[in-house]
């Protein structure tokens, strides 16, 4: 594995991760890639837990059972058949299941079985691992860490293997000045699901995005669709210059709401009943932004958030007639840096503002916009205000100020609610990493029964290649998620930065996964 050198040419959003690679960070960078290169193909276990390491990865004993762990059985250990098969060349008509002998089928594969119970691992190689010795007792320490690293908290369930790459654009593999190199990456993944022409079909947008200096030059947004629940995808539009949309169904048609990368007006995209033909119009509505996120139907109107207010029409009126929409008084009159920091007892917030937020419905029958904080350094924040069902006034939310605990990073979140356990859910980005408020590598599912208390339900999904903590979390991100609700299951649209990226904030993948049952881990 090679040494990794980490850019130093960052803009002023990205300093917080440049001041968490200390030079303690960065030396044991150095010292995990030297035990990697010392490792090979050695395999790493630890007794009673479910992964292990393996050519610069952690990965599952059993890719379908979390539970299954590594047991301790006398002088022996077992370990699913799961394992036995793939690594250890063991029978193929046993099930996966099934415990077998570590230290059986090792001898037969030609392996030898290094225990070391004192530092809780088990090294597995041809011939010695070269790990043995007190002198090397700090490098078998780390490598116990990455299965027990709380910075780095493991699913129980397994998301990860349904993942389907559903658009990719990756990085330049020569360069060596970000600032010199022009680049695309993906933003922005929104999913629906409708019935079209008497069949469900799972519709899918994202843009593709092309930089320079951290700048984005163009950006087309492209609709995908999937008639067999996400197997296969087909592309089927592209929106020039359209960023940041939201893809909904209304009144039997399929939407997009974005906005125009070069004016910054609002786009609306109407496709016709069979989705190939398509009709735009673009407004200016002085308020900012669009955000691939939760967009409501409700009294009699449809509301959408935007940066700095709300946008609401008529449900039967003609959302391509500018006349049929109107904008409510400004979120930004009340959500202040001044406020945040007031409502939070917070000491700072180098950058401020709220932006890309949920137009929910309470329980208390009150709509509400629930905005993300851009509140670095601090996390884990979320703004609400009340919208009166006119539309037409936004309203400071007395009970909690306005500012309410949410376990989140400081990304975009999108939150449905779910009919069947009445209870608010969102897929986001969770923050382990002290300092670092934009921390992307681990996304949670969390869950709300009113909107104001939050908590964390189940870790879906984190990177999996071994790095310190850190440098990992600089490089790679499960981000900007869109979901639906699909019968018993969770389909969900990830903006990724995985294997050897720029920066995590910049997406080389746009994946599509499925939560099976996510009911049963509320």
């Amino acid at each position: 594995m090679a040494d990794r050198v980490f850019p130093t040419n960052y803009e002023e959003i990205f300093t917080e991760m440049k001041a968490c690679i200390t030079r303690e960070v960065h030396d044991d960078q150095l010292f995990v890639e030297k035990i990697l290169k010392k490792l090979d193909k050695s395999i790493v276990l630890a007794p009673g837990q479910s992964s292990y390491l393996y050519y610069g990865y952690v990965r599952k004993l059993n890719k379908d059972d979390y539970s299954l762990i590594v047991k301790e059985t006398g002088d022996d250990f077992s370990v699913p058949a799961s394992f036995v098969k793939e690594q250890l060349s063991g029978p193929s008509d046993v099930d996966d299941r099934k415990y077998m002998s570590l230290k059986t089928y090792a001898e037969k594969a030609g392996l030898s079985v290094e225990i070391y119970p004192e530092d809780f691992i088990i090294i597995i190689s041809d011939g010695k691992s070269g790990f043995e010795g007190e002198e090397f007792k700090a490098e078998r320490e780390r490598l116990f860490r990455f299965f027990t690293d709380p910075l780095i908290p493991q699913p129980r369930i397994n998301v990860e293997q349904t993942r389907k790459v559903i658009g990719e654009a990756v990085y330049p593999a020569d360069s060596t000045d970000w600032r010199k190199t022009e680049y695309v990456t993906l933003y922005s993944p929104a999913i629906t699901i409708m019935n079209l022409n008497g069949r469900k079909t799972i519709f899918a947008a994202h843009e593709y995005s092309r930089l320079k200096n951290w700048k984005e030059l163009e950006t087309v947004t492209v609709l995908k669709k999937s008639s067999d629940d996400g197997k296969t995808w087909e592309q089927i539009s592209e929106i020039p210059h359209m960023r940041w949309a939201s893809l909904f169904v209304h009144n039997g048609n399929l939407y997009l709401s974005g906005t125009n990368i070069h004016n910054d007006y609002v786009m609306f995209v109407r496709f016709n009943g069979n989705v190939s033909s398509y009709e735009i119009a673009e407004f200016d509505f002085q308020s900012g932004e669009t955000a691939p996120n939760t967009i409501l139907e409700a009294y009699g109107r449809i509301y959408q958030a935007l940066g700095k207010a709300v946008i609401s029409a008529d449900a039967d009126s003609d959302l391509l007639n500018f006349d049929s929409w109107t904008v409510s008084s400004k979120t930004t009159d009340i959500l202040t840096k001044e406020w945040f920091l007031k409502a939070s007892g917070e000491p700072d917030a180098r950058r401020f503002r709220t932006l890309e937020g949920n137009i929910v419905l309470g329980k208390d029958g009150k709509v509400y916009d629930i905005l993300r904080c851009e509140s670095q350094p601090a996390s884990g924040y979320a703004a609400v205000v009340q919208i009166s069902k006119d539309g037409k006034n936004v309203f400071k939310v007395e009970s909690c100020d306005s500012l309410i605990r949410m376990p989140t990073s400081v990304s975009k979140f999108v939150i449905r609610f779910d009919e069947k356990t009445q209870k608010y859910i969102s897929l986001t980005s969770i923050n382990t990493i002290k300092g670092f408020a934009d921390q992307r590598s681990i996304l949670a599912m969390v869950s709300s029964d009113n909107l104001f208390d939050w908590k964390i339900n189940e870790y879906l999904l984190v990177d999996r290649e071994i790095m310190n903590p850190v440098c990992s979390a600089y490089e790679h991100a499960f981000q900007y998620v869109d979901f639906v609700i699909d019968g018993d299951d969770i389909i969900m649209l990830v903006r990724e930065a995985a294997g050897r990226t720029n920066i995590w904030h910049d997406g080389s993948h746009v994946t599509f996964y499925r939560i099976n049952g996510f009911r049963n881990y509320l």
